[in-house]
């Protein structure tokens, strides 16, 4: 079952191929349907998640440096915008130098979502959405391709890719985005510790577990599982050993025998 809110056209191949490799690994993009972006923004909300409010904070503060970097008349390039939260502080300081925002994002429904409330809120702005996963090769529409470009890519996601998928995107970025542009990248410095202290508040707000679960919605692996016997014979064996430390451990007499 696939949801076809998510930008990727082979949706199962890529699902194979993370399910085959070793270590098996699922990308991160499976979680954002519409409900997915829900479920991350309520975790941005929590007081443990400082990065959100912390990048926020910063760029109101550092935003007209920022622009002043920019070309009269540039396109704002945004890598991984499901909102235009941190943008607008950008736009908001940028007087004309920033003259088109060109959202990019795998959740088609909240890039819809956020076409209609720019349309509202900032009528002169030309908003050029890209539905498409960032990691690959992209081609920007033609009503920007002369413009100069300014690249944004906040939350310090850069920090979630492995070391080579880091550089293909910045490679693809460079290409994308041309000769002379900008790309302002958001980095963490400041994580020790941060998964400790966020994951217990997650879990008491039911949220890691909603957000895990709701993976399920973008696909499906049908039969659900497949185990060999010799799989089911090391799992009993595992079983029985932990039974048999736990019994000695509680001082237990009681037989007992898994089946």
């Amino acid at each position: 079952m696939l949801d076809a809110a998510i930008a990727d056209p082979d949706i199962v191949g890529t699902a194979l191929a993370g399910l085959t490799s070793a270590p098996k690994t699922l990308p991160p993009k499976l979680f954002y349907d519409a409900e997915g972006v829900r479920l991350f923004e309520a975790i941005t909300r929590l007081p443990e998640y400082y990065p959100t409010r912390t990048e926020r904070a910063l760029l109101a503060r550092i935003a007209p440096e920022l622009v002043a970097l920019a070309n009269p008349g540039s396109a704002l390039v945004e890598y991984g915008a499901s909102d235009e939260g941190k943008a607008s502080l950008l736009l908001d300081a940028a007087g004309a130098r920033l003259a088109a925002y060109v959202p990019i994002d795998v959740a088609g429904g909240a890039l819809s979502d956020m076409r209609h409330r720019l349309r509202a809120s900032r009528p002169r702005l030309r908003v050029h959405a890209i539905c498409a996963d960032f990691l690959r090769p992209l081609i920007l529409p033609d009503a920007v391709a002369s413009m100069p470009k300014f690249g944004f890519f906040p939350g310090s996601t850069i920090g979630n890719l492995e070391p080579h998928a880091a550089r293909a995107f910045l490679q693809g970025a460079r290409l994308t985005l041309g000769r002379g542009a900008w790309l302002i990248v958001g980095v963490d410095l400041r994580n020790e510790g941060y998964a400790g202290a966020i994951v217990p508040e997650m879990l008491k707000a039911g949220v890691t577990t909603a957000w895990t679960l709701n993976q399920q919605r973008v696909i499906r692996l049908e039969p659900p599982l497949i185990v060999s016997s010799a799989e089911i014979s090391r799992a009993l064996d595992a079983l029985r050993g932990a039974i048999h430390v736990a019994h000695e451990r509680l001082g237990t007499l009681r037989d007992t025998s898994v089946a």
